[in-house]
Protein backbone atom coordinates (compact mmCIF):
# COMPACT_ATOMS: atom_id res chain seq x y z
CA UNK A 1 0.00 0.00 0.00
CA UNK A 2 2.76 2.56 1.00
CA UNK A 3 4.77 2.00 -1.99
CA UNK A 4 1.44 1.98 -4.62
CA UNK A 5 1.10 5.54 -2.93
CA UNK A 6 4.73 6.17 -3.68
CA UNK A 7 4.34 5.33 -7.20
CA UNK A 8 1.79 7.13 -7.87
CA UNK A 9 3.27 10.37 -6.54
CA UNK A 10 5.88 9.72 -8.80
CA UNK A 11 3.67 9.59 -11.71
CA UNK A 12 1.71 12.64 -10.90
CA UNK A 13 4.86 14.88 -10.11
CA UNK A 14 6.60 13.60 -13.54
CA UNK A 15 3.86 14.70 -15.20
CA UNK A 16 3.63 17.95 -13.84
CA UNK A 17 7.20 18.89 -13.64
CA UNK A 18 7.40 17.71 -17.14
CA UNK A 19 4.59 20.24 -18.54
CA UNK A 20 6.21 22.79 -16.80
CA UNK A 21 9.70 22.27 -17.51
CA UNK A 22 9.46 20.94 -21.16
CA UNK A 23 8.19 24.39 -22.63
CA UNK A 24 11.20 25.83 -21.05
CA UNK A 25 14.18 23.66 -21.14
CA UNK A 26 13.07 21.01 -23.84
CA UNK A 27 14.59 17.99 -24.63
CA UNK A 28 16.04 17.49 -21.05
CA UNK A 29 12.94 18.19 -19.31
CA UNK A 30 11.61 14.44 -18.96
CA UNK A 31 15.57 13.54 -17.61
CA UNK A 32 14.99 16.47 -15.09
CA UNK A 33 11.68 15.57 -13.92
CA UNK A 34 12.72 11.34 -13.67
CA UNK A 35 15.73 12.25 -11.48
CA UNK A 36 13.68 14.55 -9.29
CA UNK A 37 11.21 12.24 -8.89
CA UNK A 38 13.98 9.70 -8.41
CA UNK A 39 15.62 11.48 -5.69
CA UNK A 40 12.35 12.43 -3.68
CA UNK A 41 11.17 8.31 -3.96
CA UNK A 42 14.57 7.05 -3.23
CA UNK A 43 14.35 9.69 0.04
CA UNK A 44 10.81 8.92 1.58
CA UNK A 45 11.34 4.95 0.96
CA UNK A 46 14.75 5.25 2.28
CA UNK A 47 12.95 7.14 5.40
CA UNK A 48 10.35 4.45 5.80
CA UNK A 49 12.95 1.52 5.81
CA UNK A 50 15.00 3.52 8.25
CA UNK A 51 11.41 3.99 10.94
CA UNK A 52 11.14 0.19 9.93
CA UNK A 53 13.94 -0.93 11.54
CA UNK A 54 13.92 1.88 14.25
CA UNK A 55 10.90 -0.12 15.12
CA UNK A 56 12.21 -3.53 15.15
CA UNK A 57 15.37 -2.92 17.06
Amino acid sequence: DFYAKVTALQVILLVIIELIFIPKIGYFAPVIATGATNLLVMIISGNKLYQLLKVKQ
